[in-house]
């Protein structure tokens, strides 16, 4: 009679010890690329919620200068730029003159953190004796207002922490145009 050949079952140790690492290799491979997306992404949200906090405090300050009287806008230097104004808006006119409200200021002003060893503050408005923050996380010299005729340019930078040696820095500019 003959002998049956038996076959083995299962695996070798060579081969589970394979399978076990390419899965291994196959898991770290899809954990990394996992943690890359979702840095891109958390940056990316990061970066638009950034985007617009600026385009609104710009906003903000435009319309505070939008009202402004041209003729009583005084603290550029002379290359026209001001990082500080004093202006009066105008709040009716008869048939000789205009008639204005009282002088505001609108200036940055320092706060008590710093990044990156710079100063960040914001930029205010002190009308009627009431200070109103129009734009929060504002590095120095990163409020700017440039006169060009009766144009007024605002330029504005604001600065967040975030992981790593740089801050972001979100920059935006605008133009009002004072018809007064």
């Amino acid at each position: 009679m003959r002998r049956a050949i038996s076959h083995p079952s299962g695996f070798t140790l060579l081969e589970t010890t394979l399978a076990v690492t390419l899965l291994a290799i196959a898991l770290l491979v899809l954990t990394t690329t996992y943690g890359s997306a979702s840095k891109v992404a958390n940056d990316a949200h990061f970066h638009v919620r950034a985007s617009a906090e600026n385009r609104r405090s710009l906003t903000a300050v435009a319309n505070v200068l939008r009202g402004a009287d041209l003729n009583t806008i005084v603290g550029f230097d002379s290359m026209g730029q001001a990082k500080a104004l004093t202006f009066s808006r105008v709040e009716g006119a008869t048939l000789s003159a205009r008639t204005h409200a009282p002088s505001e200021v609108l200036t940055w002003e320092s706060g008590s953190v710093s990044v990156a060893g710079v100063p960040i503050g914001q930029v205010a408005l002190l009308a009627s004796g009431v200070k109103s923050t129009l734009a929060k996380h504002v590095p120095q010299n990163g409020f700017v207002v440039t006169r060009k005729d009766d144009t007024l340019v605002i330029q504005l930078t604001t600065s967040y922490p975030r992981a790593g040696p740089d801050p972001l820095e979100v920059r935006g500019r605008t133009a009002v145009t004072l018809r007064n």
